[in-house]
């Protein structure tokens, strides 16, 4: 805000043109609700601008989604405790400084000696004043928020992370959940296609109810040795709570056989989308791979290509040579290339047998 200010003096300062509008809005600038909204506007977007870092993540989960949501409000709601009130003052101070000084005319009755051009500005104390003006600044941002994440939103999010502490639930409360009774249903569909006809379909349950009861018990069991196990990992905080990701890489690894149902429902909840960057990033990744001097890629081909591209999986020395191995096998797709294979002999056992 000074450095902004510092430059439109210096406009005003040369009379060139709009020096006029220059001066008029560095006036404008120095006001103490101004300068104070910006600084509210800053430590809200900080938080704001952590959110959006965390589900840009990969490993963003509903569950973990709700969480940062939820302290995300919680630190706009404390904005102004976090608000210093001495770096506000002396903005405001330098802010000041920078404007020009008028003289008043002789035959003024006021005080003949200079001001500052923002003399509507009062000089009393306004903290009061400025404290109400950001609590209705942060209950609107809050208002926004909850607008954007209405109540549709935060029941889908709180049948989500019911999964992450199921054993704090009755089985009764469990098997009420909306998600359970949407996937273990069979969905109907029916839409109006662009040659104006109506087009049905019903696609099987994705999960059996009966399955998801009769492991129900095993999964109590084995959700506290997933939760020991996660909090004694190195890289888990202690007050961390164990999100589905851990949970389900825990019964991917050790209960892949005993609860399989369950296994599938996890493995749901946690491809769930967050936003669109995920779809974003494979756009981008699409149009740099294809083309136009690559645009008769096999739609296999693409994909592999597309998902290498975007996940960056670790491959070693030996996963490469697997990959060349198995790409000599098959001599068809080389030639389909236009690609010629020159394989290395090793002469030195001929040698050792002539002497």
């Amino acid at each position: 805000m000074v450095s902004i200010v510092s430059a439109l003096i210096q406009i005003h300062e040369k009379n060139k043109d709009g020096s006029e509008t220059a001066n008029g809005f560095a006036i404008r600038f120095v006001n103490e609700k101004l300068i104070f909204q910006i600084g509210i506007m800053r430590i809200i977007l900080g938080h704001a601008k952590l959110i959006l870092k965390q589900t840009e993540n990969r490993s963003m989960t509903f569950d973990k989604f709700s969480i940062c949501l939820y302290s995300t409000t919680v630190r706009i709601q404390n904005t102004l405790n976090e608000f210093d009130y001495e770096i506000y003052k002396q903005k405001v101070k330098k802010c000041r400084d920078l404007l020009p000084m008028i003289h008043r005319t002789a035959h003024s009755t006021r005080s003949s000696t200079s001001i500052n051009n923002n003399s509507n500005d009062n000089h009393m104390d306004i903290d009061n004043d400025l404290n109400n003006y950001g609590l209705k600044f942060i209950n609107s941002t809050l208002n926004s928020i909850n607008e954007r994440f209405g109540e549709d939103s935060r029941i889908i999010m709180d049948n989500i992370t019911m999964f992450t502490r199921l054993n704090d639930y009755s089985n009764e409360e469990v098997w009420k959940n909306p998600l359970l009774n949407l996937y273990c249903n069979e969905m109907y569909y029916k839409h109006k296609g662009v040659d104006n006809k109506i087009y049905e379909r019903t696609d099987e349950p994705l999960l059996c109810f009966a399955r998801l009861q009769k492991e129900l018990p095993q999964l109590r069991v084995l959700l506290k040795s997933a939760n020991n196990d996660v909090k004694r990992m190195e890289t888990k905080i202690i007050d961390d709570e164990v999100c589905l990701l851990d949970i389900l890489k825990f019964l991917s690894v050790n209960a892949n056989y005993l609860v399989p149902e369950w296994l599938k429902l996890y493995q749901i909840l946690t491809t769930l989308p967050i936003g669109s960057n995920e779809c974003e990033r494979s756009f981008s990744a699409l149009k740099r791979i294809k083309t136009k001097l690559r645009n008769n890629l096999s739609s296999t081909a693409l994909e592999t290509a597309v998902k290498f591209s975007i996940l960056k999986p670790d491959v070693t020395d030996n996963d490469l040579d697997d990959i060349v191995q198995h790409f000599c096998m098959y001599p068809g797709r080389a030639k389909a290339r236009n690609i010629k294979i020159y394989k290395h002999e090793d002469n030195d056992g001929d040698d050792i047998n002539d002497e």
